[in-house]
């Protein structure tokens, strides 16, 4: 056997060790509702020895990853806890890992709040009920006015006054909110109209033109009453704030003192209030009967019948007439 000659060869191994670390914080509060989290990382620069020649590897921990430069902005999708971390590697391919050590807290908020306000233009003295049609369990609700003021607390709220109505829905578990808000208008009514005519007096089945007195608005229409308040009796609707009072149907021998009211409507469909009542006398017409005194009222040429009034009045005056011309 022969003697074999074993000859070592140096080779020099050099480790290198990592030129840049990744140090790397946040600019806000770790801890985030869903809705609002948007979180900004900013990395501390001096740890990194050669920017150019500098790779980065960002982890969310929430399955996305960036290879972005130093600096970014990540929002999340989801409620959870995140351990964010940066690997940065320097020329040499070593790398450099930091983790954030206060893990990322992503808190749940509540679902999208709808709020539901059928009547948002309504008139003074009306309300409107905003109500929730989806309201979540575990969710507080308070209502405020735009200044922060608390209206209500629930899922409805009855707004009788102009302004912006704001929900803050809260999730109790993670004090996280969620807003909205709606706008009432609350439109004022038309100024209270008068009623004017020229006279107040009618005789049994005459009329009398009744009419408003201009305010300057722009009204669409007038519903007119007559009779007594509170509730006075709808007699009809126009368009122009004119109408024909005529007498009552069945007047009797009595004189009758009747009530007419108006209220006028705006283009808001806000109605005023009812007028003060404009009173118009009827009087009756007299009762007249006549007699031929038995004599036949179809005759001949030539010949002629005496009429006369039976039931006479000494307050009355007698116009004959035929075929409707007045006989002085």
């Amino acid at each position: 056997m022969g003697t074999g000659v074993v000859q070592s060869i140096p080779i020099t191994v050099t480790v290198n060790q990592p030129l840049s670390t990744a140090p790397f914080s946040i600019a806000a509060d770790s801890i985030s509702c869903l809705v609002q989290n948007k979180f900004n990382f900013i990395l501390d620069q001096s740890g990194i020895a050669d920017p150019a020649t500098t790779t980065y590897l960002w982890d969310f921990k929430d399955g996305n990853k960036s290879y972005q430069g130093s600096n970014l902005t990540h929002q999340y999708s989801a409620p959870g806890s995140y351990a964010v971390s940066l690997t940065v590697r320097d020329k040499n391919g070593c790398p450099s890992t930091y983790t954030l050590p206060t893990p990322i807290v992503v808190r749940n908020a509540p679902l999208p709040t709808i709020i539901s306000a059928p009547q948002k233009n309504i008139c003074q003295g009306q309300s409107s009920t905003i109500s929730i049609p989806n309201p979540q369990a575990g969710v507080g609700y308070t209502w405020t006015d735009i200044s922060g003021n608390i209206l209500g607390l629930g899922t409805t709220i009855v707004a009788s006054t102009t302004g912006k109505y704001i929900l803050e829905a809260m999730l109790i578990s993670s004090g996280c909110k969620d807003t909205v808000n709606t706008e009432i208008l609350v439109n004022p009514l038309p100024i209270t109209p008068s009623i004017t005519a020229v006279g107040a007096v009618v005789c049994q089945n005459d009329s009398l033109l009744l009419s408003t007195v201009p305010t300057g608005e722009t009204l669409t229409k007038y519903t007119w009453y007559s009779g007594s308040i509170p509730l006075p009796d709808s007699l009809t609707t126009t368009v122009l704030g004119n109408y024909f009072a005529k007498s009552p149907p069945v007047l009797g021998a009595a004189v009758q003192t009747v009530g007419f009211y108006v209220v006028s409507t705006d283009k808001n469909k806000c109605n005023s209030l009812l007028s003060s009542p404009f009173s118009i006398t009827f009087n009756p017409s007299p009762s007249v009967q006549i007699s031929s005194s038995g004599m036949p009222t179809s005759f001949c040429i030539g010949n002629s019948v005496d009429l006369a009034i039976t039931n006479p009045q000494g307050a009355l005056n007698y116009f004959w007439s035929k075929d409707n011309i007045v006989d002085p």
